[in-house]
């Protein structure tokens, strides 16, 4: 027991004399399917029926606090480029590739963006959620419904589609994220017109991304992406704001 204590206190020390986190971001290929990500690997290891070690862990790294996540999606495809270059922060992006921009900003900072982009003229809130999840879970939403596509008659959903698994690096917050974020079109294309069929129902994206963000404490982040406003006119924003609420013994 005592080996266990001084091991764990060992493992404590190192990890709260870490240095500050930077900020980080990456942006991946969308994947087939989300990937499922390990559990905390204290609470992997330690068999439930060791209720002597559960209180000797808890007594030194403390219980899981609530990480609180709000991410917002706004259509910035109408706004004019005038208007994007009153709304974009000064600093320039700490990610840019392939039409995505990503910054984190300081609280301050952060504030004073999502002010301009109430503001903005043109920018329509799409979506907007709460999750609260906590470190190393992974956490699935689906906001939508469904309906009958033209191309096969077969239910499909629509709307906005969140997995995020998040973690602490020091008091920074590690999340990897992918959004998905669709809706019902009813226009026929051209050649359905052509040929008499008014009645025309399918499904068009509007977002799909992949990234990861180390967001230093009460910093935010936000990302525009215009990868498909070439092709489809399509320019869309996330703004996320993490916040670690420490677990309150009731």
């Amino acid at each position: 027991m005592l080996l266990v204590l001084l091991l764990l206190s060992t493992v404590a020390l190192v990890l709260l004399r870490r240095p500050p986190v930077k900020a980080e971001a990456q942006i991946f290929s969308m994947p087939e399917k989300p990937r499922t990500y390990p559990s905390n690997p204290l609470d992997r290891w330690i068999p439930l029926k060791w209720g002597w070690l559960w209180k000797i862990r808890y007594a030194i790294f403390g219980y899981n606090p609530t990480i609180h996540l709000s991410p917002g999606f706004t259509d910035l495809s109408e706004t004019s480029q005038d208007a994007m270059a009153s709304l974009l922060p000064a600093l320039p992006p700490l990610v840019q590739t392939n039409g995505t921009q990503v910054w984190i900003l300081p609280p301050d900072e952060y504030r004073a963006l999502q002010m301009r982009l109430k503001s903005t003229p043109n920018a329509e809130e799409l979506a907007a959620c709460r999750i609260a999840t906590g470190p190393w879970v992974q956490a699935n939403l689906f906001s939508g419904s469904q309906v009958a596509v033209a191309i096969d008659g077969t239910q499909r959903p629509f709307g906005l589609n969140a997995n995020i698994y998040t973690r602490l690096n020091g008091k920074a917050v590690d999340l990897t994220a992918l959004f998905i974020l669709s809706k019902v079109v009813t226009n026929p294309p051209p050649g359905l017109l052509a040929l008499g069929i008014p009645e025309f129902v399918d499904i068009q994206t509007n977002l799909s991304i992949a990234a990861r963000f180390v967001v230093p404490e009460s910093n935010g982040v936000f990302v525009l992406d215009s990868s498909r406003f070439a092709t489809e006119h399509k320019r869309t924003a996330i703004s996320i704001a993490p916040r670690v609420e420490p677990y309150r013994k009731k």
